[in-house]
């Protein structure tokens, strides 16, 4: 990770992590419970906001296109 001070913020666009990504590719990503986690796992609980915010292309790489419907779990 780096400092958006320095490298700025990705909106829209290919992502490739220094670390090994556990997506499956095709499949939309959301953002996990733990910070900085991403998952193919639908987020769960009450109160839980659900978004996609991508899909994975390789193992590493994530085409970051974060939808703008999310919804709250009840």
């Amino acid at each position: 990770m780096g400092s958006t001070s320095s490298d700025g913020v990705l909106i829209r666009g290919m992502y490739r992590a220094n670390i090994f990504l556990t997506l499956t590719k095709g499949v939309p990503a959301y953002i996990g419970g733990t910070a900085g986690e991403l998952t193919n796992t639908v987020p769960s609980g009450t109160g839980t906001i659900v978004r996609i915010v991508g899909y994975a292309i390789g193992n590493n790489t994530l085409y970051l296109q974060p939808d703008a419907t999310y919804v709250e779990r009840s």
